[in-house]
């Protein structure tokens, strides 16, 4: 099988050869839709993978639920995680849903609705590359994170910057990425017995920024979209399966 031995997080483990691209190469996200809730789409950019999308935040206040038609991304964050998911799942629908202004602040209360946007839309996944640590945002947060699940959408969450549990990373109704360093996209580690379940690419990856430039970023917030779009081609394959589905093959092809 070819397997080798290598140094990861303290230890030596085994390292598997990759047959996720072998699998699912063929696919492209085709008929899967996802919600990346984020800091919206930059309207520079055109391309017809992208949704109408909504914002949820006021400008002048961070932390104000306003509901408009307007997600033009004011720091390119949301445009980057974007582009990574369609880097590996090129055919998926990106629904975008601004909870960010001009800094990557938002409240629970938004973060929230905008789950519960993304549901009412129907989509396959919700991707969040961002997190809480407020302890008062843990049962609404789970509460809509649950009704996802059962409708079976996956929620992909990344684990926050710090050394802290954020939420809804760690929930089990969620699948939580934090970043690592490899190869390619396809490559990640999946630990099911952890809180964060998987490892995925992380580390200077070149992606879309504002003014159709391209910047090589790292952290967190760009490893979760790499699941998302490794998830995606699996969903095109087997559409409709549930997030234990999911975790089954994630764990089949962790190398």
């Amino acid at each position: 099988m070819n397997e080798k031995l290598e140094y990861y997080n303290g230890s030596f483990c085994t390292i598997k050869p990759n047959h996720l691209k072998e699998r699912f190469g063929s696919a492209t996200g085709k008929n899967i839709k996802v919600a990346v809730v984020d800091s919206g789409w930059d309207y520079s950019q055109n391309d017809l993978r992208i949704m109408q999308g909504v914002g949820l935040i006021s400008d002048k206040n961070g932390f104000e639920l306003i509901f408009s038609n307007d997600y033009n991304d004011r720091i390119g964050h949301g445009t980057a995680v974007t582009d990574l998911i369609l880097q590996l799942a090129p055919d998926v629908s990106i629904l975008p849903i601004r909870v960010f202004g001009s800094r990557l602040e938002t409240s629970p209360d938004i973060l929230v609705k905008a789950i519960s946007w993304s549901i009412k839309k129907e989509v396959n996944i919700i991707n969040l590359s961002l997190g809480t640590l407020l302890s008062e945002a843990i049962e609404p947060l789970y509460k809509i994170c649950e009704i996802a699940r059962r409708k079976n959408i996956i929620i992909v969450a990344s684990k926050s910057n710090s050394d802290d549990w954020s939420y809804p990373a760690i929930f089990e109704n969620s699948i939580g990425v934090a970043s690592g360093d490899f190869e390619n996209q396809f490559d990640y580690k999946y630990f099911n017995e952890e809180a964060i379940e998987c490892i995925a690419k992380g580390y200077n990856q070149y992606v879309l920024w504002q003014g159709n430039k391209r910047e090589y970023l790292s952290g967190n917030s760009f490893a979760a979209p790499n699941i998302t779009g490794i998830i995606s081609l699996i969903l095109e394959k087997y559409p409709n399966i549930s997030l234990e589905n999911i975790r089954t093959f994630l764990l089949e092809y962790s190398i």
